[in-house]
Order: structure tokens, then C-alpha cells, then sequence
């Protein structure tokens, strides 16, 4: 996209140069910045409106504070996050709202108010705050009003498409995964050899599988199956590290947490469980119910009652065990496990009664082979692709901040006559 023909100083360091027949306005001269106010929801059967928040809207009032376009600006907490509104709201005492004045187009303010560099406003508070004051003595790079429409249509449309590119890359890393579950899901319940004499399994939802496999419970599996402590320990600055199920990753254990138990409390969890390397571990209660990861590093512990931990026998890997928990049957039925519970729960019996097709040791270890070749192939796929949608949402970014300072000129040809001859 090409620049302005024609560009002057802006007497504003961050804004630098911006086209010869723009201004410089404050955001106080755009709009009134207004407060909003306390709120009382309500139940009833005449109209209501939205109430809004720095997280969008959230509930619903009896009557409007304000009607029409507004862009809506944090005062307090969530403070760097401007909305875009047009219809009757209310908004709450945490945030302003707009009322914008004639010769601004309401959507071109919107854009530029999402670069407003927020963190050099906030005012020293333990709650991040924005003042009045300062938001209405922000700097604008202001153009005439035919131009400002144009520029946020142009906005508009690249952000509809820049969405639509996000939307279709996400939609291919869930295929991605979905094919990297079937690729698991066939590996341990089928093996990798497609000639294989195949048996009944006798479980339905497990199907065939190959005629020299087993099915044993986990239970015969494991050498332990135990779980962490159900109480709160007292917490202190440094010591043995605490770990929960928010700590569970896919496959690996996040070490880098805050929480620490003193060395005699750490020795009491490690009566009822104490994790090492190989250990196989699934969170039993929360969000992720039903992940699993594997002990692979020599560090000390303790484990809160929110992860079940698994200790194998010999005969079978803890990589294979990692991969059949992972497996579409497996986490079927860890789920309507955790479902029939009054509170949804993994409990141990539950591992422990957990039916796994189990192949000979050595095979074990060329499934394990195949699937770490296959993931990384397909992992290494939505990383790039993960890092083309960070790359587009940095473009989005900037593609605003160049429109709404000048920096590009999106005009049409008829809005360009028009300046030019004017």
C-alpha cells in the first residue's frame, strides 16, 4: 500500500509525520468522556438493555445510560482493551463511555483508540486505572471526516478477512489434531502392522484387536496407583515444589510455579505419594480431567489430590500407557466415569479398572516409535501454522496503527481527486 503524497511534522514524537491536511487533535476535542454508572439487574418483561464491561457485555439493565454509537474505554482493571458500541447499553462505573461529537466518525475513533499506548497512562495503583484526564489529552492523528469514514471502511473489510484467515487456520490444526488422535487411537488399539491377525476384544467399544494382544485391566499394569494429599498445606517462600492439576500439561509437567511446602510437610505427602521418574500422571479433577503426563525429569515434588499418579510394572512403557490414555476409548470411558459422579471426579478404582490393550514389550516400543514420529511431523505442522496466525494478528495490528496515523493511503481514487482539488 503507498503513503500519503505529501506529509508535514506532527509536533508528536510516537506519531511522527502525518499527512500535509491532517491535524493533531485531542481525544477530549473528538468526544465527551463520561462515566459510567452503578447498575440494577433486573427481571422483567419490559425492554432491557445490555450492561457493559471491560470484558464485553455481561448482564442486562432496565433502561439505556446512553443510545447510539460509542467507543467504550477502560477506567479501571481491564483498561487497555477500547470497545466499539451502537446500540442502547449501559455501562459500568469501571469504564467511560463516548458521546462523539459530529466531525468524528465513530468507528475511525475506535480504530485509533486501539493505539493508544495505555501503558505509559496507567496511573500507579495496585488496580491498573486510567484517568479522565489523561485519556482526554491523548494525541490523535485526526483526518477530515469523508476520510475517516474510508479509512475505517478499509479497516472493516481487512480485519473480515484477516478473521476469516484465523478462522480457516484453526480449523485446520483442529483436523490436524483430530488426525494425529486417529493416528493414536488406531496405533493402540490395532498395532502398526496392517496384516495382523485381529480377535475379538470383547469390550464393544474397543472392537478388534490384534490376536496376539491382551486386554488387562490397569490395575495388573501398575505397581501403585495413589493420589496426591487432600489437604491444604501451609505454603512457604521456598522449599519442595507443589504441584496440581493446573501444573498437568499434554505429556509434560510444568515446573515453573510459585508454591512451595517446607521439607518435614513434604515428607508427609511423600508417605502417601511420591512421584519419580516414569511415573505416570492424570488429572482427576477440573478443566483438563482426564490428562496425562509422564514423570521425565529427576526433580522433587509433592502432588495435591487433584492428579492420580500411576506407577507401571516392567512389563509395559510409560510412553505406550501415555498414549493409550490418550486414545478416543480411553478417554471415553474416563469420562462417563467423571460424569457419573455427583461432582465430576476421576477416582483411583477408576484407573485401576481401566481395561488396556496391551501388545508384547518390544511392539510396545515400536508403537511408541511410529506415534513420536508421526506427532512431531503433525506438531511441528500447527506450530507453523500457529506462528502464521501470530505473525497475520501482528499485521492486524500494525495494518490499524499505519491506517488510523496516515502511515498508508487507503482512499479511494475519488476521495483522492477530491483532496487534491480541494
Amino acid at each position: 500500500m503507498k503513503p500519503y503524497p505529501k506529509y508535514k511534522d506532527s509536533g508528536v514524537e510516537w506519531l511522527g509525520e502525518i499527512p500535509e491536511h491532517w491535524q493533531v487533535k485531542r481525544l477530549k476535542s473528538l468526544a465527551r468522556i463520561k462515566n459510567g454508572q452503578d447498575y440494577k439487574l433486573v427481571h422483567t418483561d419490559e425492554p432491557i438493555y445490555p450492561v457493559i464491561g471491560s470484558g464485553g457485555q455481561f448482564a442486562y439493565a432496565s433502561q439505556y445510560l446512553f443510545k447510539g454509537e460509542s467507543v467504550l474505554l477502560g477506567r479501571k482493571g481491564t483498561v487497555d482493551k477500547p470497545l466499539y458500541v451502537n446500540c442502547a447499553f449501559w455501562t459500568v462505573d469501571t469504564m467511560f463511555y463516548t458521546e462523539i461529537n459530529n466531525n468524528t466518525f465513530p468507528k475511525f475513533l475506535y480504530y485509533s483508540a486501539l493505539t493508544i499506548p495505555f501503558a505509559y497512562l496507567l496511573t500507579n495503583t495496585t488496580v491498573p486505572s486510567m484517568t479522565q484526564d489523561d485519556l482526554g489529552n491523548h494525541l490523535f492523528a485526526f483526518a477530515p471526516l469523508e476520510e475517516q469514514k474510508a479509512i475505517a471502511h478499509f479497516i472493516d473489510r481487512k480485519l473480515e478477512q484477516i478473521e476469516q484467515f484465523i478462522r480457516n487456520k484453526k480449523r485446520l490444526i483442529e483436523l490436524l489434531n483430530e488426525q494425529k488422535t486417529a493416528i493414536i487411537n488406531r496405533a493402540v488399539t490395532k498395532g502398526i502392522n496392517p496384516n495382523a491377525p485381529m480377535k475379538d476384544s470383547g469390550i464393544g467399544w474397543l472392537g478388534e484387536i490384534p490376536a496376539h494382544w491382551e486386554v488387562v485391566k490397569l490395575k495388573f499394569l501398575a505397581k501403585r496407583i495413589t493420589d496426591g494429599e487432600h489437604i491444604s498445606p501451609k505454603l512457604v517462600s521456598e522449599g519442595i515444589l507443589l504441584l496440581s492439576a493446573k501444573d498437568i500439561r499434554d505429556k509434560e509437567i510444568l515446573y515453573d510455579v510459585d508454591k512451595f511446602v517446607s521439607i518435614e510437610d513434604a515428607k508427609q505427602f511423600w508417605l502417601r505419594c511420591k512421584p519419580k521418574m516414569g511415573d505416570v500422571l492424570i488429572v482427576s479433577r477440573g478443566a483438563t480431567i482426564g490428562r496425562v503426563a509422564i514423570v521425565e525429569d529427576e526433580i522433587h515434588f509433592c502432588l495435591m489430590g487433584s492428579v492420580i499418579l500411576c506407577r507401571l510394572k516392567s512389563e509395559v512403557v510409560s510412553l505406550f500407557i501415555y498414549f493409550a490414555l490418550n486414545s478416543n476409548y480411553a478417554q471415553k470411558l474416563l469420562f462417563f466415569s467423571s460424569a457419573a459422579s455427583a461432582q465430576p471426579a476421576i477416582y483411583i478404582t477408576d484407573i485401576a479398572e481401566l481395561a488396556i490393550p496391551i501388545p508384547t514389550l518390544q511392539e510396545q516400543n515400536q508403537i511408541i516409535d511410529y506415534l513420536e514420529s508421526e506427532s512431531k511431523k503433525i506438531n511441528i505442522a500447527i506450530a507453523q501454522i500457529e506462528k502464521e496466525i501470530e505473525l497475520i494478528q501482528e499485521y492486524r495490528t500494525t495494518l490499524i496503527s499505519d491506517a488510523v496515523t496516515g502511515k498508508i493511503d487507503v482512499r479511494p481514487n475519488s476521495l483522492i481527486e477530491t483532496t487534491l482539488t480541494a
